[in-house]
C-alpha cells in the first residue's frame, strides 16, 4: 500500500523502500511501540493524562468546538490527533466554517502539541515512514517550529 502511496507521493519512496525488506510483524511491533506503548510515552498521538485532559489541557473546550462546528467524535477519541486534523480538512472544505473556527483549532488545539508530538516522532522511530510522515507534519508548522528553536 506504501509503495502504490508513494507512485503518486515521491517523498514516500524511500519509506516504501525500507518497507519492502521488513517483515510486517516488525512494522507492527514498531507502530505499537510508537503509539500504544503507554509505558514509554514517547509518540502517543494523544497524550492523554487523565480522561478529562490532552497534552494538559482540558478536552470539553475542544469537545465544544466540534459542536459549533457540527462535528461529532464517534469513531475516535476527541483529542486523538487524527481527528483534529479530520477537522482541519473539514474547515478547509468548508471556507465558511474555516474562517469562523480555523484560528481557534490552530492556536488552541493544534499548535500547542503537534510540533513536539513531531519531533519526538522523527527522534523516536526506527522507520522511515514515520520519520518521514512526521517531517511533513511538522512542514504545517514552520511559525510554532521557530518559535520553540528560538527559546
Amino acid at each position: 500500500a506504501v509503495l502504490e502511496l508513494a507512485n503518486h507521493y515521491p517523498w514516500l519512496k524511500p519509506a516504501a523502500l525500507e518497507l519492502e525488506h521488513i517483515p510486517v510483524t516488525d512494522w507492527q511491533a514498531e507502530h505499537k511501540r510508537l503509539f500504544f506503548d503507554y509505558a514509554c510515552h514517547t509518540c502517543r498521538p494523544m497524550q492523554l493524562q487523565s480522561t478529562k485532559y490532552v497534552h494538559g489541557l482540558p478536552l470539553q473546550p475542544l469537545k465544544q468546538l466540534y459542536r459549533r462546528i457540527g462535528m461529532e467524535c464517534t469513531d475516535a477519541p476527541v483529542g486523538y490527533l487524527g481527528t483534529l486534523l479530520e477537522c482541519a480538512t473539514y474547515l478547509h472544505a468548508n471556507p465558511t466554517l474555516g474562517k469562523m473556527f480555523w484560528a481557534e483549532l490552530w492556536h488552541d488545539h493544534l499548535a500547542r502539541w503537534v510540533p513536539d508530538f513531531c519531533s519526538e516522532l522523527k527522534t523516536e522511530s526506527r522507520l522511515a515512514l514515520y520519520r518521514i510522515i512526521a517531517e511533513r507534519l511538522c512542514m504545517l508548522f514552520p511559525k510554532v517550529q521557530l518559535l520553540a528553536t528560538a527559546a
